[in-house]
């Protein structure tokens, strides 16, 4: 499992001559959820063949925290995406650099979910024009940059706050497999980081656990943020006090999600129940 926050508070916390800083935060968030009549992809499955979008299941975000010692500043963004091809982070770094951002300085992770924006849809450089792939739409590709661009504008106009960090991880079991014939390998770490005030008022969570968000097939065609978008919903109702809760991918590629117990037939249900638990 891949800890990027790890990364990115080491990044902060350690330099040549330093032991540790003092860091600060803010957060943002904004709606990724295209308009219907932008005939949006979902994208997932090929068999969709670049179908758009009949509804919204519940809205996908994008939501950012930024980290900062007073000299350096990183930003972290999640988001509740299929995935996002290299041109669209080139654009986005292009258009937030009169700002003083660059790429190293900007880590975008999306949630994978296969009920939302279709990736090749938002690819430049996907010239193909095959439906199973995905088509791409100049139109759809501003859309979701310009959110982007509008999520970095909006967290760097904050005032960062002093924070305290604190990450742990536990083992649970069963609530993953290996979708490859005769594989038993599974990666069954959830990690939790909170980003709380000095005086502990919670600002921000980050959860990660490897998982496809596949409880929704070809024939669910509504946006939603799938299992993952459950979760976050779920975590900042009961954690309240207006908190940013943030769910970003381990390496899920062979790694299913096991439906939970009385979670019922509907694929939708599904999804619910895994991020309600």
């Amino acid at each position: 499992m891949i800890r990027w926050t790890a990364w990115l508070i080491a990044a902060l916390l350690l330099s040549p001559g330093l032991i540790a800083a003092e860091l600060s935060a803010s957060v943002a968030r904004v709606d990724l959820t295209p308009p219907l009549e932008m005939k949006s992809p979902l994208g997932g499955y090929g068999a969709r063949m670049n179908a758009p979008a009949v509804g919204v299941h519940d809205r996908i975000f994008a939501k950012a925290i930024l980290l900062t010692d007073g000299q350096r500043r990183f930003l972290l963004i999640t988001c509740d995406m299929l995935g996002l091809a290299p041109p669209v982070k080139t654009e986005i770094v292009k258009r937030v650099a009169e700002d003083g951002w660059t790429s190293d300085q900007i880590l975008i992770l999306p949630s994978h979910s296969h009920a939302s924006i279709e990736m090749h849809a938002i690819n430049p450089n996907n010239i193909f024009g095959i439906p199973q792939v995905g088509i791409y739409d100049p139109k759809l590709f501003e859309f979701t940059v310009g959110n982007f661009v509008d999520l970095i504008q909006r967290v760097s106009a904050q005032q960062p706050v002093p924070v305290k960090i604190g990450t742990a991880s536990v083992q649970i079991d069963g609530w993953n497999r290996n979708r490859r014939d005769d594989a038993t390998l599974t990666d069954n770490e959830l990690t939790i980081t909170r980003v709380d005030t000095l005086q502990g008022d919670p600002l921000a969570v980050l959860v990660n656990y490897t998982a496809h968000p596949t409880f929704m097939t070809e024939k669910e065609m509504m946006f939603s943020g799938g299992w993952p978008g459950a979760l976050q919903r779920t975590m900042e109702s009961m954690i309240g006090d207006e908190v940013t809760v943030m769910y970003y991918n381990g390496a899920e590629g062979d790694q299913s999600p096991r439906a939970r117990p009385g979670s019922g037939g509907s694929r939708w249900e599904m999804a619910a129940r895994y991020g309600l638990e």
